[in-house]
């Protein structure tokens, strides 16, 4: 009789397995679509990411901030000419409120020692602005 209920239980474990398998068989033209839904909003999602990323223009800081000082060097050091001239105008202000010359010069000297220039002539004109000629990595004649 031990015999019989092994049998029996092995029938099962195989009938079982077998509906296991047609569940599977039947269900998965369903997973796979619910999967490439899931796969192409997916996509999409990062597709829109994407394009607001690179559509988003970037506010132009106001005149005389420190910050539309330093986005004019870093637009000049784009152009990629060999000398370039920034002018810090008198005043700059951060944040909407005058900024200390001192944190001014110690900002604006990191900013072109990164970008690999070096100031040839620095000078202060008439009216306060203060001028400065760089070269990129090397010290030209004025």
């Amino acid at each position: 009789m031990g015999r019989a209920v092994l049998a029996v239980e092995d029938d099962q474990a195989v009938t079982l397995l077998r509906l296991f398998v047609i569940a599977v068989l039947l269900l998965s033209p369903w997973w796979g679509s619910r999967l490439w839904r899931w796969w192409r909003a997916r996509a999409a999602a990062r597709r829109a990411v994407r394009a607001a990323n690179s559509s988003a223009e970037i506010p132009t800081p106001p005149e005389g901030s420190l910050a539309a000082v330093l986005a004019d060097l870093e637009t000049r050091i784009a152009s990629k000419q060999e000398v370039i001239e920034v002018s810090v105008p008198s005043g700059v202000t951060v944040g909407g409120h005058p900024a200390d010359p001192l944190i001014v010069d110690a900002v604006l000297t990191d900013a072109i020692r990164r970008s690999g220039l070096t100031v040839m002539e620095d000078h202060t004109t008439p009216d306060g602005t203060r001028l400065l000629r760089c070269a990129i990595g090397r010290h030209l004649e004025p």
